[in-house]
């Protein structure tokens, strides 16, 4: 699956730790001007990851759909404390199957 994004997007990566690909393409993200606001230690708990993703929507308007997919330690608890603070265009679902088919119907749907 491709994503496109553009100057106007922002993005939250998944799996930044401090020896990880996910830092090292998110700082050249960074650097290309894309706004990321936000990432995730894959060391964390579901809970931890869910508090940090309800923190950033905190920061962010949100202009396209979120498409989330928790699983591992916790997992069920992210979720929950994900849908206790549901926000427009932000959705939870627990299988990256979901989240590849729920991405894919979002994006036909917002077509400019």
């Amino acid at each position: 699956m491709s994503i496109f994004v553009d100057e106007t997007t922002t993005v939250l990566i998944q799996g930044i730790s401090p020896t990880s690909q996910g830092l090292f393409h998110g700082l050249r993200n960074r650097a290309y001007g894309t706004k990321v606001v936000a990432g995730t230690n894959p060391k964390r708990g579901g809970e931890e990851v869910a508090h940090g993703i309800v923190e950033a929507m905190g920061r962010v308007q949100i202009a396209s759909p979120i498409v989330i997919r928790l699983d591992g330690t916790n997992a069920e608890e992210g979720r929950r404390i994900l849908a206790d603070h549901a926000a427009e265009g932000l959705e939870s679902v627990p299988t990256m199957i979901d989240a590849a088919r729920r991405a894919t119907a979002l994006a036909k749907e917002h077509r400019p």
